[in-house]
């Protein structure tokens, strides 16, 4: 498997698990010309669109032009304010899944204690104060996207579960004994360093290498 880059550039690559990498980075001078733009409506009227002046991002959104139907995951690295939520946003949106939930979850924001309950749900007395059946985020994501914008602040124990989903395409519920079928596509984000953090422990290796990836995998760095 190819290494998550560690430089600061553009590129886009088949990986794994995450099955395809965008890495943004702020424009430079020398990568701007006359520019373009990119919109698309949600079902609901709204617009959702994309203005750059950098040659490297119109190559990563004629890559996502290419992939927009398909359910590969995504993963999505760079600073932040690069726009990883709004290029999120317009994948889902112009995907085959647009009518479906755009559900996004900054990982970063649920305190560590209550995140197996929003991503997976509970049922009543699952546990203290769980007062009633609760569906998880994951779950919600049903026929649509799921965006976890930060997912490396996820325990290493919401990862394994997560990969459980992902490998199974079944979600549980705290204290429920009965698996739901889901079905949504993945989209990550961080602005962290992965490759580091799987080797430190704090990421685990198969979310990002998972047995089924291509034998084949392509690199283009922009």
């Amino acid at each position: 498997h190819y290494p998550l880059r560690r430089q600061r550039q553009m590129c886009i690559r088949d990986s794994s698990s995450m099955n395809l990498e965008f890495n943004l980075i702020r424009s430079s001078p020398q990568d701007e010309d006359a520019g373009g733009s990119y919109e698309v409506s949600t079902p609901d009227g709204k617009i959702v669109s994309l203005v750059t002046s950098n040659r490297r991002m119109r190559a990563i959104m004629r890559a996502v032009e290419s992939i927009k139907d398909s359910d590969i995951p995504i993963l999505i690295g760079g600073e932040t304010g690069t726009g990883k939520d709004q290029l999120a946003k317009y994948v889902h949106y112009s995907s085959k899944r647009r009518r479906g939930h755009f559900i996004s979850v900054n990982c970063a924001a649920i305190p560590h204690e209550l995140a197996e309950s929003e991503l997976f749900g509970h049922v009543k007395g699952a546990f203290t104060n769980a007062v009633s059946n609760k569906e998880g985020l994951i779950a919600a994501a049903h026929g649509g996207t799921l965006f976890l914008n930060e997912i490396g602040e996820l325990s290493p124990a919401i990862q394994a579960k997560l990969l459980g989903v992902l490998e199974n395409k079944k979600v549980t519920r705290i204290g429920d004994l009965n698996p739901r079928d889901v079905d949504f596509r993945l989209i990550c984000a961080t602005n962290r360093d992965l490759e580091e953090e799987v080797r430190s422990g704090s990421f685990r290796h198969c979310l990002l290498y998972t047995s089924d990836a291509a034998d084949e995998e392509d690199s283009v760095d922009l």
